[in-house]
C-alpha cells in the first residue's frame, strides 16, 4: 500500500537490504531488530520498549551511543527531528558510534572450529594493533 509518507511493506525476506538503503531505524526494541539494524550499520530510535526481556538492548542502545529510546511511540518523530537539528550533529554522532561498535563487534566475534568455540579479541582499544585469537585446544 503507498500513501503520502511511503510504503507500507507485509511481510518481507529483504528486510536486512532495506534496512541498508535507510539512514536511521524506528523499531521496538527487540533484539533481532535491534542487532540487524546495528549489523546494517544503522543507528535506531526504540519506540518501545518490552518490559524485561527488551530492557537490556534499550540499555545497550543508550549506553554506547548508538542511537535513542523514545518514552512514548509518538516522541519518535520529535527525536527524528532533534537528531537532524545543527545539521545533523546528534546523527551523524550516532552514526559514528555505530560504525566503531561494527569494527570492534567484527573484532569480537566468535569464531567456530572443529573443537569447539574460540573468541577473537582485540587489544589496545583505538590503537591500530593487531587482532588474536584464542582457540580450544
Amino acid at each position: 500500500m503507498t500513501g503520502e509518507c511511503g510504503t507500507v511493506l507485509g511481510w518481507t525476506d529483504r528486510l536486512p537490504e532495506l534496512m541498508r538503503q535507510s539512514h536511521l531505524i524506528v523499531t521496538k526494541a527487540g533484539g533481532a531488530t535491534v542487532q540487524e539494524a546495528l549489523a546494517a550499520g544503522r543507528p535506531v530510535i526504540l519506540s518501545q520498549v518490552v518490559p524485561g526481556q527488551e530492557e537490556g538492548n534499550a540499555e545497550f542502545v543508550r549506553t554506547h551511543g548508538l542511537g535513542a529510546i523514545a518514552r512514548r511511540p509518538k516522541e519518535s518523530g520529535r527525536i527524528v527531528m532533534q537528531a537532524l537539528k545543527h545539521r545533523g550533529y546528534q546523527f551523524r554522532q550516532w552514526r559514528r558510534n555505530v560504525e566503531r561498535h561494527e569494527r570492534l563487534d567484527a573484532v569480537k566475534a566468535a569464531i567456530r572450529c572443529n573443537h569447539g568455540i574460540g573468541l577473537v579479541f582485540y587489544e589496545g582499544l583505538g590503537q591500530q594493533t593487531a587482532p588474536r585469537a584464542l582457540l580450544p585446544s
